[in-house]
């Protein structure tokens, strides 16, 4: 299958609740080694992907570091304003080793034309909330 999250199938990180020039959240979609979104600040911290077309998503695969838990929700709708849930899960404290999780799901992204918090042109959008009790405390280069 297809891995939808990623420049070259046209997804993007349109909206983050946090920013490190040094690690941005479009490193989310990033599949090399060595990069990552860094987050700071209040918890819980969420982003929105734009996926680049209309798709049907049945497995979501996360790798994380130092997070509690992580929710995950969708929008099919033409306004990205009514997110549904997916899923949500509490994370084993690997004592600030990679978090690897891949979740079977069934959902729809549906599109949208709306220059609102989600973005335009079409739009199937994911948000994701990665919550954690720790900053992010390793960096590389």
């Amino acid at each position: 299958m297809d891995d939808l999250a990623t420049e070259a199938a046209g997804a993007s990180v349109i909206m983050a609740t946090c920013a490190d020039e040094r690690h941005p959240a479009e490193n989310i979609l990033e599949p090399k080694d060595g990069s990552f979104w860094a987050t700071t600040g209040l918890y819980p911290q969420e982003f929105v992907i734009k996926l680049g077309s209309v798709s049907q998503v049945n497995k979501i695969r996360t790798l994380t570091s130092n997070v509690k838990r992580f929710v995950l929700e969708y929008c099919e709708g033409e306004v990205p304003d009514k997110f549904k849930p997916v899923f949500e899960v509490e994370l084993a404290d690997k004592n600030a080793r990679l978090q690897t999780e891949v979740h079977q799901v069934n959902c729809q992204a549906g599109s949208s034309s709306s220059p609102s918090a989600a973005g335009g042109g079409t739009l199937p959008a994911c948000t994701g909330s990665p919550s954690s009790d720790k900053e992010e405390e390793e960096e590389e280069e």
